[in-house]
């Protein structure tokens, strides 16, 4: 193939037949853009990252001093040269989503007393970090930074990129003969142990706002998360990327504050890529995708990696609520792994304390996957009947009772309309649906689902069932509220305080989001309020003592009998 010299302010491209471009970095950085369909490539090789930056006191490096232009060529800002380059892809027919790329250079190298502190190589590298991000093209490899030049080699028939090396400013002396391999570079692997240039503020985007990380394979998707997104005024998206390799480098390029991704449900590789950056960053993710057959579970073992929240394509109003509380919840989201991994009950030890007149109810919103998973988990096999309401999508509830019922001693099951609740057993609010409890007889208590208008913005509503449970008799009741946003759940359980139940709250602490039991908190409705991990034994200790032995940490009468009243309805 033929061989091709690329100079700095110079930007090649090739169709067909394919070729070999070569060119040597400093400061300079080289953008390598390659259609991976059509087998096309192209390469720019720009000094400065933006106009404006030319104009200094002197002359740099071939810069004139009076009129702010690079001296020789036409491409020397990578502001220009990279859309240039793009321009060239577009005219020949490449489609965004084929493309990827790869930026070398933007060494730490010093050509005298003005480029001291410039940061030169840093905001080169910068520069096309940004603008590759708001193309939504996909950076699959990096070789940046370090105290050496580079000697590049881009075969543009194969997208391979190779690089070499070179010691001294004059870039004289060559090193390390054998080229490095694409996959290297794939994985932004430094070959040579070069230290990777941390980023400028200006690079990971304004810091007033919150920066947001999207991923999806689909660019017209990205584009309208992208656009959607920052409608909010208080949010950025800083990057969009499609493949695992582009998203590793956008968090660490960028550090964002919240991620967004759809992913393969049927790739491993996807659950593996969410499992290693929230062991090492933490960064509140929401999964936004439309729903198949495979999503639940595999949106399900994502949660359980510590994904913050999911949200369905069609309910992308609600994007910015579920942004910012992911945002706000950042810290919090360590303290729930760190609470929830050592149970302080025994499970031995509970059995004694099965009470079969008893009723548990339940509510909880963003983060109750994880801790109802938490609670169940800690439950012997013995235990009062257990209905739940998590707000949760149709089609979900089945899948969340079924991943439950595997792990937890007690038998979990999707709720059914008309079914009669039973000792041992754990109902799952059917998604999308009411369920309230009726009483047929004093023993007897059966499942009623509905289609109903939203509650308090939910189908289905934990105020729905706490309210509905009012009208038993004869039953012992504990009311749970779990983490959740909103309101849902306050009012209902500050009712059920009222009609004689023992009422419990999640603490802020090991709350994702600290909102419903905060409200239930301020309405007086909570006699309890204890981390995630002691609300089974909080449950047991009000099931198995008297009302008036029990500790109340919140204000109100103490003496109310701890059996339902009758209702008068």
């Amino acid at each position: 193939m033929k061989d091709i010299h690329v100079r700095s302010g110079e930007l090649a491209f090739c169709d067909q037949p394919p070729a070999f471009l070569n060119t040597v970095v400093g400061v300079c950085v080289t953008v390598c853009i390659w259609d991976r369909v059509e087998k096309r490539g192209g390469l720019c090789h720009y000094r400065l990252a933006i106009k404006s930056e030319a104009i200094e006191e002197g002359t740099i490096n071939g810069f004139a001093k009076d009129s702010g232009e690079l001296s020789g060529h036409g491409h020397d800002y990578g502001s220009e040269a990279i859309v240039a380059l793009l321009k060239k892809f577009k005219m020949s027919g490449s489609v965004v989503g084929n493309l990827e790329a790869r930026i070398l250079g933007g060494a730490d190298i010093h050509n005298g007393h003005f480029t001291q502190g410039q940061r030169i190589g840093e905001k080169n590298i910068g520069v096309a970090l940004t603008l590759l991000g708001e193309f939504g093209i996909p950076i699959v490899g990096k070789a940046v930074g370090g105290a050496h030049g580079r000697q590049i080699r881009f075969n543009t028939g194969s997208g391979e990129v190779c690089f070499r090396l070179v010691i001294g400013d004059d870039f004289s002396g060559l090193v390390q003969e054998e080229a490095v391999p694409r996959s290297l570079l794939q994985e932004g692997i430094n070959a040579y142990g070069q230290k990777s240039v941390t980023m400028p503020e200006q690079v990971t985007g304004d810091r007033s706002k919150i920066r947001i990380l999207v991923i999806d394979k689909s660019a017209e998707m990205r584009a309208r998360l992208k656009s959607k997104i920052e409608e909010g005024r208080k949010f950025v998206v800083v990057a969009q990327v499609s493949n695992v390799t582009a998203a590793q480098s956008a968090i660490e390029t960028y550090k964002p504050d919240v991620i967004t991704i759809d992913f393969n449900s049927k790739s491993t590789e996807w659950m593996g890529f969410i499992g290693g950056y929230m062991k090492q960053n933490i960064i509140p993710t929401v999964i936004v995708s439309s729903l198949n057959q495979e999503t639940p579970d595999a949106i399900f073992n994502a949660l359980k990696l510590g994904v913050f929240d999911y949200l369905d394509i069609s309910s992308l109003g609600e994007i910015h609520t579920v942004l910012n509380a992911a945002y706000k919840e950042r810290q919090h989201m360590e303290s729930m792994r760190v609470t929830s991994v050592a149970p302080v009950v025994d499970k031995v030890c509970l059995d004694k304390y099965a009470c079969l007149s008893s009723l548990i109810v339940v509510g909880s919103s963003t983060g109750g996957v994880e801790a109802l998973e938490t609670i169940l988990k800690q439950l012997p096999k013995t235990t009062p009947p257990i209905c739940i309401v998590q707000h949760i999508p149709k089609d979900f509830s089945r899948s969340l009772a079924s991943r439950l019922n595997d792990i937890c001693e007690v038998e979990v099951s999707e709720a059914e309309d008309g079914l009669e609740v039973k000792d041992s057993h754990v109902y799952i609010a059917d998604g999308g649906r009411h369920m309230k409890l009726i009483q047929l007889a004093p023993g007897k208590l059966i499942l009623r689902l509905s289609d109903g208008d939203l509650i308090n913005g939910f189908r289905p509503s934990i105020d729905h069932l706490f309210n509905s449970v009012q009208k038993i008799s004869g039953k012992k009741v504990v009311g749970v509220l779990l983490t959740g946003m909103g309101q849902d759940g306050a009012q209902g359980l500050l009712n059920l305080k009222k009609h004689g139940a023992f009422t419990i709250a999640q603490d802020e602490a090991t709350s994702v989001v600290y909102g419903m039991a905060k409200v239930a908190n301020e309405l007086g409705g909570v006699c309890r309020t204890t981390a995630l991990n002691r609300i089974p034994s909080a449950i047991f200790e009000a099931l198995v003592k008297p009302r008036e032995k029990q500790r109340v940490t919140t204000e109100g009468p103490q003496n109310e009998r701890f059996e339902l009243k009758v209702s008068s309805k």
